[in-house]
């Protein structure tokens, strides 16, 4: 058995600001920066951790930072667990991204495949690089194991659907909020792997009072059997 523990970034400025953010290279916000210290601290309090991966963009590596100072565990930057490039889009409000693409928002807003935008990353390449960075992850390491991986929230939801081999008609499956995490176990090897979600987007570390993950349960998926922007 080993595990992924899935993690996206705390509060950015561009979160509190409305910016479409993608590969722009916000930092965290002063709340971003109280939600790393919480998430850091409980995932103190877990299980030992053996490794720290992380997007190489700023509000990654600071939320990767502060759980590193505090579980000790070692850190490294994968550029492929980076956000989604939003292409001509980035770095629009979200007033500004109503008025001039109004579209888009319209695609997000029912869940669809948002249209295709000059210089942007396809769903298709995104999903394969981050699908890589979490094998990758994997290999490293040993039964029992378990690694932290800090990316965000359109990357996340990319590279767990790829995991799973899930083909959803949606652009978007599984939310993770600004320094939510998921933990994904996976017990076996190559085709014999089999998936299970324990939690996902579990943010009960940012409330002072003691609270059930937001998403729960135990869900098993097989290779066979499985068919918000950062704004």
């Amino acid at each position: 058995m080993r595990q992924l523990i899935l993690v996206r970034h705390a509060e950015s400025a561009g979160n509190l600001t409305g910016r479409v953010q993608g590969r722009l290279d916000f930092p965290l916000s002063v709340e971003g920066r109280r939600q790393a210290d919480r998430l850091a601290r409980r995932l103190g309090t877990g299980d030992p951790i053996a490794a720290i991966v992380s997007s190489p963009l700023r509000r990654a590596t600071e939320t990767a930072r502060a759980i590193a100072d505090t579980t000790g565990a070692p850190l490294t930057l994968d550029e492929r667990l980076a956000e989604v490039d939003f292409g001509d889009i980035s770095g629009l409000h979200r007033e500004e991204l109503k008025a001039r693409h109004p579209e888009v928002v319209a695609a997000w807003g029912a869940n669809r495949r948002w249209p295709e935008r000059p210089g942007a990353e396809s769903p298709e390449a995104l999903r394969r690089r981050v699908v890589a960075a979490l094998e990758d992850a994997l290999a490293t390491l040993e039964d029992g194991g378990a690694a932290v991986v800090v990316s965000h929230g359109v990357a996340l939801d990319a590279g767990l659907r790829g995991l799973l081999e899930i083909d959803a008609a949606g652009w978007r499956l599984f939310g993770f909020g600004n320094a939510g995490l998921g933990r994904v176990v996976v017990d076996g090897e190559g085709t014999d792997r089999v998936f299970r979600i324990l939690t996902l987007n579990d943010r009960a570390h940012l409330s002072n009072a003691e609270a059930p993950p937001a998403r729960g349960g135990t869900r098993a998926a097989t290779r066979a059997g499985a068919g918000e922007a950062e704004r």
